[in-house]
């Protein structure tokens, strides 16, 4: 298929004709997976016979960036499914290459180490001593805590290099990885938010090592039905060739605490709006939907004629190319109906759910990342957005399906699983911070989610 390239471990690309009944069925199944990190609801799908499975040896089908000419850029590939949204990050004197997840919810720094023996880690390219001449490990410890088991290790230095920046800085290296993480495509999270986290933060670092003039960085997000992934993430500067107009900035919220959370205004649909008053929203790309206060997610279905629920949570609408509307400071963008319907035919599900997973707030995923070309600026603690270029028809060969070895696996009943299909990010910042709120209630709501959208089409 082109576009797509083949990162370790088999899975069944996502159907763009799959049915309601069997999209909500799948969500169910990974809702319920990735719920169990912070309730103990259902045993994890892991591969019985483990010691029969070479470790790499199977593929899994992610859209491939095209690549830049741009020393102060990456490409972002993601998952067939929108979900999950990663860069190749290289690590250690050998600059070993691990893809890791790009989550601006979260600060944390985590790869799989070397030593890990855990199902998860069999299907990851791992990284230790053998690997770089300057790993240099350190006494302290790090545990993040999820549903099924932690991720846990020691925490280690080395250099951290993506987009033509290297930073020398710590980071956890796991030598206990979760079950859950055999069902996702990446080695390790990569934390672009400005909390203070188990870990050195990266963006911490960044400021701290003083590498770029402008702190900043800028991401656009491709999807699979687009005819090449355009997908970058840029350091230090933007790049005018993603957007066109102007870039529209939003302060952060006071008491933010390094979160990417700024004021939203409100939505809109088909020339109706609903305000939104004293309403924020997190900002993170670690996430592939929209969650909101059940009042508002309410308010704008009812703008759409036809729209149902019988729970106030989980929507269904006609199908249509209509677009849903999301203002910031006064400026409106468009979220295509290809990312905020899923399905086909007559009746489609909503991805903007009615579950408020943090206090009087959003959560803005990549439903609507995929429609902006957006700017995070730590210097001035803002976020900036602008209408976002879609890419053209491919010209290039590059993009084409080919043998690499990056992570992934497959479910025991072979459907496909990805960073979350939940769209929560992996990692939390820390117990007491707005990222760990915000991420522990969504992964144990977003189970309920899935499981009444499956029973309402059962």
């Amino acid at each position: 298929m082109d576009g797509f390239i083949s990162l370790s471990v088999v899975q069944r690309n996502a159907d763009p004709n799959e049915s309601l009944e069997a999209g909500a069925a799948r969500a169910a199944r990974d809702a319920k997976r990735i719920a169990y990190r912070f309730a103990t609801l259902d045993s994890p799908r892991v591969p019985k016979k483990r010691s029969k499975l070479a470790a790499r040896t199977n593929t899994y089908s992610v859209v491939e960036p095209e690549s830049t000419k741009r020393k102060d850029s990456a490409g972002i590939y993601h998952d067939p499914s929108d979900y999950a949204y990663f860069a190749k990050v290289q690590f250690g004197s050998s600059k070993k290459p691990l893809y890791m997840l790009l989550d601006t919810g979260s600060s944390t720094a985590w790869i799989m180490g070397a030593t890990c023996k855990s199902d998860a880690c069999v299907y990851h390219d791992l990284f230790g001593v053998d690997d770089s001449k300057t790993l240099k490990l350190q006494s302290k410890e790090f545990r993040l805590a999820y549903g099924t088991g932690v991720v846990q290790g020691t925490l280690a230095r080395d250099s951290v290099s993506v987009a033509g920046i290297s930073l020398n800085m710590s980071f956890g290296l796991a030598n206990e990885t979760s079950s859950d993480f055999t069902h996702f495509a990446f080695d390790g999270i990569l934390g672009l938010d400005m909390a203070v986290g188990g870990t050195d933060g990266f963006i911490t670092e960044l400021v701290n090592q003083k590498v770029l003039k402008s702190n900043i960085f800028a991401v656009t997000l491709g999807r699979a039905s687009d005819p090449i992934n355009e997908g970058q993430i840029t350091f230090g500067a933007v790049d005018s060739s993603k957007y066109t107009g102007d870039i529209t900035y939003t302060n952060l919220a006071n008491n933010n605490k390094g979160a990417w959370v700024i004021p939203i205004d409100g939505f809109g649909f088909g020339g109706k709006q609903v305000a939104l008053k004293d309403r924020t929203t997190y900002i993170d790309t670690g996430t592939s939907f929209a969650f909101g206060p059940q009042s508002d997610v309410t308010a704008l279905h009812k703008l759409i004629p036809g729209s149902t629920t019988v729970d106030q949570v989980t929507w269904y609408v006609p199908c249509s190319d209509s677009p849903i509307e999301v203002t910031f400071s006064g400026v409106t963008y468009k979220i295509s109906a290809k990312d905020w319907q899923a399905g086909s035919g007559t009746s489609c599900r909503s991805n903007i759910y009615g579950r408020e997973v943090v206090a009087n707030g959003w959560l803005l995923g990549d439903v609507f990342l995929k429609n902006v070309y957006s700017v995070f600026d730590v210097d001035q603690k803002r976020i900036g957005f602008a209408t976002k270029v879609e890419p053209a028809a491919a010209t290039t060969t590059s993009g084409t399906q080919t043998s690499q070895t990056v992570a992934g696996t497959i479910s025991s009943d072979g459907t496909p699983t990805s960073a979350d299909a939940t769209g929560q990010s992996a990692t939390p910042s820390g117990k007491d911070s707005a990222g760990y709120q915000l991420k522990s209630n969504a992964y144990a709501l977003v189970l309920g989610i899935a499981v009444m959208a499956a029973a309402m089409m059962a």
